[in-house]
């Protein structure tokens, strides 16, 4: 019975350590700049590392490849430099002006990376005639995509053609 309450009594501590630490983390992003720019203590200045390393993985684009010590670095630099061009600002503020900054260029990234590649070689395509629409085929240089879009007889019955094909270069 004595030993299960003093690791209960070790458990709780712990808990309560871990929750204050949670809760210190969680506070910093509303801290001023001049808070933190005046943080000198390696306790304080681990809660800020904890919280822009926190942001960092949660910004990600790849969970898979966390963001490295080297660039976490970097990125306190400038979050340093950019509280001290704006000490009224929350850490917070600092954290998403540089971070958030580089998500948005990296998701414009990779958008485009994402799009299709214009192709430079020839495209082509051809549609055969229905009943009483002409067919069509055409040939595009590099750089143009080929459309080929066959024919529509007429739904009514009548014998005719009601959208020719058409085929062009876009």
């Amino acid at each position: 019975m004595r030993s299960s309450v003093g690791i209960s009594a070790v458990m709780l501590a712990a808990f309560f350590y871990l929750e204050a630490g949670v809760w210190a983390q969680s506070l910093v992003g509303t801290d001023t700049c001049t808070t933190y720019l005046d943080a000198t203590s390696p306790a304080q200045q681990a809660v800020y590392a904890a919280y822009l390393q926190g942001f960092a993985n949660a910004t990600s684009p790849d969970s898979r490849y966390p963001p490295t010590d080297a660039s976490v670095a970097a990125a306190s630099k400038k979050i340093h430099d950019w509280c001290a061009r704006n000490v009224k600002s929350s850490f917070g503020d600092a954290v998403y002006a540089v971070l958030g900054a580089a998500i948005r260029n990296n998701q414009a990234a990779v958008a485009a990376a994402a799009a299709p590649a214009q192709s430079m070689d020839p495209t082509s395509c051809r549609v055969g005639p229905t009943s009483y629409c002409a067919g069509c085929s055409i040939s595009c240089p590099g750089g143009k995509q080929a459309t080929c879009k066959a024919g529509t007889d007429n739904a009514f019955g009548g014998a005719s053609c009601t959208f020719q094909s058409k085929c062009d270069c876009k």
